[in-house]
C-alpha cells in the first residue's frame, strides 16, 4: 500500500488494488475521492464489509457528513460506522486525535474459534460471539471482516471487527477477548475491592524488588438470573516465578466419586446441593514466601503489592486453597477419604450423616439436617459464598435433577452447544487427503469435548472417542468426517444417566462387565504398514440392589497397557482391569458407609477364560499363568479378604461392554 504523492495535496486519498475497492468520506471536504492510485487511511473512519463487488456510494443521509470530525462510511448497505472524538489507546486498536486528524493501527488477526465481546460503534449495543472464519481477504480494507456466530441469536453471519470500539485482544494462549467499557471498569473495581476485603496484599515501596506482572481476564457469565454478568479477574503471571521448590498439585473430585455421591443421596432420600465459593483463592491460606506484584496500570501509584495470600495465577494457588478447605472441614470433624482426597464424609457414632466432593471452588454435598446445620452452615460462615443450587442444578457442566424415585445426570445443554467441524468445500472425493493445520486443531478440540462427554455421561461413545484420538497422529479427511459422525450420534439422543432409589444397602453388590477386542489403530510409522493391530479393553461397573435396580458408577475404554499374543490373554487382562476397579470402588464405599458390599460379580463372554479360572490345568503361556493365578486368588479368598468375588460367563449378546470395544454395536443394551 502506497501513498500517492501526485494527488491533489489535500487530505483526500484513495487506495485500490487493480480496481476501486474502498470509498470513504474526506473529513476536510466531505467529498468522495475517485483517484484510483492511493489512499490515506487517516481520513477514513471505518473499513467495513466483505470485499465489495460494486462501488460504494456516498451516504445520502444529510446527517452523515459534516465539517467536523464525525464522518460515516456506507459499506454495501451495512450500518454506518462512526468514529468518536477523543483519544483511545488499547492493546490491539489505537485511535489518537492530533490537529483534527485520526490515525488507525491495524489490529491483530483474529483466530478461528476465538470469542469476541464489545460495543458496536454503529448501534451502541453490546455484541458477543465467536469467530468461524475470515470473510474477506487478509489484506486491504476488509481484512477485519469475519464470519461469526452471534450469541444473541445463535445465527451465522459476518461482522466487521473495526466497528467494535474499546476492544483489547488477550494473549495468544487465551480464548478470551478483553474489552473495556463502564461495566468492565466497575467489574475491575469490584475485583480490587475483593482483594482489599480479603487482605490479599499490602502496598510497599518499590525498591527494585523482583516482582511478578499481572493481567486482567474479563469474561461474560451468560444466562444467569441477573442476565449477562461481566466478571473481571486479576491474574498474576505465575510462570515468571521459580516453581521448582513449590508443591503445585491439588486434588479434584473424580467422576466416580460424583456418581457415588448421587447414588447414595438417591438411595437414602437425601437432596443434593451445590455451593460455589466466591473469589476462592483470595480466601486461601496465608502465603509462606515473599511475592511482590506489579499493580495493574489502572491502580498503579508507583508502589508494589506484597502478597499476603496466594492469588489466581500463582503456581501453588490451587494447592493452598485446597489445604484451607481440607483444614476447615477437618476442624468440623469431617474425614478426608484416603483413596480420593477430594471426597469428605461425616460420621456420627459410625453412621454416615453426609458427604462432600470438592472441585476447586465448587462443592457438591448431600446429607441429613444435622450435617447441614453443623457442617455446611459452619462452612458458609468461614467462606464468602456465591451461588448455590438444590434439587435441579448444574455442577461442573453436569445437569443434576431430583425426582421422587431417583435422580438423573446429563450433559444435554453441553451437547446442544457442541458444533460440527467445518467440512470445507468440494472434498467429498478426498477422504484420504491430509488435514490442514486449522482442521487438525479443530478436530482435536472436538475430540476433547467428546472425551469429556464420554467419560461423564455417554459410555456408548467411549470407543469412538478413543479411536479418533489415536487417529490424530496421522489424520485424514475421513477422520474429520468421522468426528462429525460421532457428534451427530451424540446429538441424536438426549440421554440421561438414571440413579434409582436402591433398596437396603445390605443387599448391594457390584456387577462388572469386561470385554476386549483386537482393533486396527492407524500407524504413522510406515506407509507399508498403515495399521497396527492392538487390543482394546473396556469395563463398566454398576451397583445393584436385591431387586435388580442398578446405578452406573464407573467405566473405561482404552488400549491394553501391554501387548498380548492371544485372545485369552486379552480377555484375562481386561478382567484384571475390571477387578482392580471393583477393588477401588469397594474400598471407597467401605470407608464412606462403614459397610461392606455383599459381593462382586464379573461377567465375561469368553468361555476359555472361565474354564481356565475353574480348572487346575495350567495354560501354556508362563506370564498368563501369573495373571490367572492372581484372579483365582481374588475368587478363592475374596476381595480385600472379606467380599465374595465370582466370574460368570454370559453370551456375547448380553455383554454390556461390547459397544465400548467395537464400532457398529448397538448400544441399546446399556440403556
Amino acid at each position: 500500500m502506497k501513498l500517492d504523492d501526485k494527488v491533489d495535496g489535500g487530505p483526500l486519498q484513495t487506495y485500490v488494488d487493480g480496481r476501486p475497492k474502498v470509498r470513504g468520506v474526506d473529513q476536510g471536504q466531505g467529498n468522495l475521492d475517485r483517484n484510483p492510485d492511493a489512499m490515506n487511511f487517516e481520513t477514513l473512519q471505518s473499513l467495513g464489509g466483505n470485499p465489495p463487488r460494486k462501488r460504494m456510494k456516498l451516504d445520502d443521509n444529510p446527517n452523515g457528513v459534516d465539517d467536523g470530525p464525525l464522518q460515516t462510511l456506507d459499506c454495501l448497505g451495512k450500518t454506518k460506522g462512526v468514529l468518536e472524538e477523543g483519544s483511545i489507546e488499547k492493546q490491539s486498536i489505537k485511535f489518537s486525535k492530533t490537529e483534527g486528524q485520526t490515525s488507525q493501527v491495524i489490529p491483530k488477526t483474529w483466530r478461528k474459534g476465538q470469542r469476541f465481546q464489545g460495543v458496536d460503534k454503529n448501534t451502541g449495543n453490546f455484541v458477543s460471539g465467536s469467530i468461524v472464519s475470515r470473510a474477506g481477504k487478509a489484506t486491504g480494507g476488509n481484512r477485519n471482516c469475519y464470519n461469526v456466530i452471534l450469541d444473541s441469536s445463535g445465527m451465522h453471519g459476518w461482522f466487521n471487527m473495526d466497528t467494535l470500539k474499546d476492544i483489547e485482544v488477550s494473549g495468544e494462549e487465551e480464548n478470551v477477548i478483553l474489552y473495556v467499557n463502564e461495566e468492565v471498569q466497575r467489574a475491575k473495581e469490584k475485583e480490587i475491592e475483593s482483594w482489599v476485603d480479603n487482605d490479599v496484599f499490602q502496598k510497599v515501596r518499590n525498591k527494585g524488588q523482583k516482582s511478578i506482572s499481572v493481567r486482567w481476564v474479563v469474561t461474560t457469565k451468560q444466562n444467569t438470573a441477573q442476565g449477562n454478568i461481566i466478571k473481571a479477574r486479576l491474574v498474576a503471571r505465575g510462570f515468571e516465578e521459580d516453581k521448582s521448590i513449590l508443591q503445585t498439585d491439588s486434588p479434584t473430585c473424580s467422576r466416580e466419586s460424583v456418581r457415588l455421591l448421587i447414588t447414595l443421596a438417591s438411595s437414602w432420600g437425601w437432596k443434593c446441593h451445590t455451593v460455589d465459593v466466591q473469589a476462592a483463592y483470595l480466601q486461601g491460606n496465608a502465603i509462606s514466601r515473599l511475592v511482590f506484584l506489579k499493580p495493574p496500570k489502572e491502580f498503579d501509584d508507583g508502589s508494589l503489592w506484597q502478597l499476603n495470600k496466594t492469588v489466581y495465577g500463582l503456581c501453588d494457588a490451587a494447592r493452598e486453597w485446597y489445604n484451607k478447605v481440607s483444614c476447615e472441614l477437618s476442624a468440623l470433624g469431617v474425614t478426608k477419604c484416603s483413596v480420593d482426597n477430594s471426597l469428605f464424609f461425616w460420621h456420627v457414632q459410625n453412621v454416615l450423616e453426609g458427604m462432600v466432593v470438592v472441585h476447586v471452588d465448587d462443592f457438591l454435598w448431600c446429607g441429613t439436617a444435622k450435617f447441614q446445620s453443623q457442617v455446611i452452615a459452619e462452612i458458609t460462615t468461614k467462606f464468602k459464598i456465591g451461588s448455590t443450587g438444590s434439587t435441579s442444578f448444574t455442577y461442573l457442566g453436569l445437569n443434576v435433577r431430583s425426582f421422587k424415585d431417583g435422580m438423573t445426570l446429563d450433559q444435554i445443554d453441553y451437547v446442544g452447544a457442541l458444533e460440527y467441524v467445518n467440512r470445507g468445500l468440494n472434498r467429498a472425493r478426498e477422504k484420504s487427503s491430509g488435514l490442514s493445520t486449522s482442521e487438525l486443531k479443530e478436530c482435536r478440540a472436538k475430540i476433547g469435548q467428546l472425551g469429556w462427554i464420554a467419560t461423564h455421561t455417554r459410555p456408548d461413545i467411549a470407543f469412538d472417542t478413543c479411536m479418533l484420538s489415536a487417529a490424530m497422529q496421522d489424520p485424514s479427511y475421513k477422520d474429520l468426517l468421522r468426528v462429525n459422525k460421532v457428534i451427530d450420534i451424540v446429538k441424536s439422543d438426549n440421554i440421561q444417566l438414571y440413579f434409582p432409589r436402591l433398596g437396603k444397602s445390605a443387599e448391594w453388590h457390584l456387577e462388572c462387565y469386561t470385554d476386549p477386542a483386537h482393533v486396527k489403530f492407524k500407524s504413522s510409522a510406515t506407509k507399508n504398514k498403515p495399521f497396527d493391530v492392538k487390543s482394546q479393553s473396556a469395563y463398566i461397573i454398576f451397583i445393584r440392589d436385591g431387586f435388580g435396580k442398578s446405578c452406573p458408577i464407573m467405566w473405561q475404554s482404552r488400549k491394553l497397557p501391554r501387548v498380548v499374543n492371544s485372545t485369552l490373554a486379552a480377555e484375562t487382562m481386561a478382567l484384571q482391569l475390571g477387578v482392580s476397579a471393583c477393588i477401588y470402588l469397594t474400598s471407597i464405599i467401605h470407608k464412606i458407609t462403614n459397610k461392606n458390599l455383599r459381593s462382586i460379580t464379573c461377567y465375561t463372554d469368553n468361555k476359555s477364560l472361565k474354564e481356565s479360572l475353574d480348572s487346575s490345568k495350567q495354560v501354556s503361556d508362563p506370564r498368563l499363568r501369573l495373571d490367572i493365578a492372581l484372579l483365582k486368588e481374588d475368587i478363592e479368598k475374596g476381595i480385600l479378604g472379606k467380599i465374595k468375588c465370582q466370574v460368570i460367563w454370559i453370551a456375547s449378546s448380553k455383554m454390556l461392554a461390547d459397544c465400548m470395544t467395537k464400532r457398529g454395536v448397538n448400544p441399546e443394551r446399556l440403556r
